[in-house]
């Protein structure tokens, strides 16, 4: 009986490793199962509405504010509309239409420009683009040029224009706006 369940592992144990070398063999044989698959290039879409367009990707800009290099044109679709064909002029007012209206999903926005953080000299600080960084005085981040840190402020430089930004409401700390720029509450 010991002699017959000895034959039978052997027989198996044999047949394991001829199943193998044969595995192994058609692994060796076909290197690349995919080399003759061809992937057709996806269709693009380059929305042409004001919005959309008037910030290019390099700039920070798109729908979704993606930052350089993203390649932001469609919502959630990174690497759409770079180029692609051309589209009719009734079509591309259709879906500039659906991509505004945001019925397929909500269009990304950068947050607005905030105070983050105070650290001594430095400033964390989220741009006008939605660029969030450390900053120090004199320096400038996403169109934003800190011009003074205070204990609780910081007056920054958007655009030519003068903005305070404040941490907790303001409370406490003299304001560094101008006295003659300042809103009465």
């Amino acid at each position: 009986m010991r002699d017959r369940t000895e034959r039978i592992l052997k027989a198996l144990s044999v047949g394991l490793v001829v199943l193998l070398v044969l595995q192994a063999a058609g692994m060796a044989r076909r290197v690349n199962p995919l080399k003759r698959t061809s992937v057709p290039e996806p269709p693009t879409w380059a929305p042409s509405s004001p919005t959309n367009a008037a910030s290019t990707p390099a700039q920070g800009g798109g729908p979704m504010g993606g930052g350089p290099g993203m390649g932001m044109g469609m919502p959630g679709r990174p690497g759409m509309g770079m180029g692609g064909t051309p589209v009719s002029p009734e079509s591309q007012a259709r879906m500039d239409r659906v991509v505004q209206s945001e019925i397929l999903g909500a269009v990304m926005h950068p947050p607005p420009m905030a105070l983050l953080g105070i650290l001594g000299n430095d400033v964390l600080l989220r741009a006008p683009n939605g660029m969030a960084g450390l900053v120090r005085e004199g320096a400038e981040l996403g169109g934003a040029k800190i011009l003074r840190i205070g204990t609780n402020r910081v007056l920054v430089r958007v655009d030519g224009e003068d903005k305070e930004l404040m941490i907790f409401n303001g409370m406490g700390g003299e304001s560094l706006l101008p006295k003659d720029k300042q809103g009465t509450p």
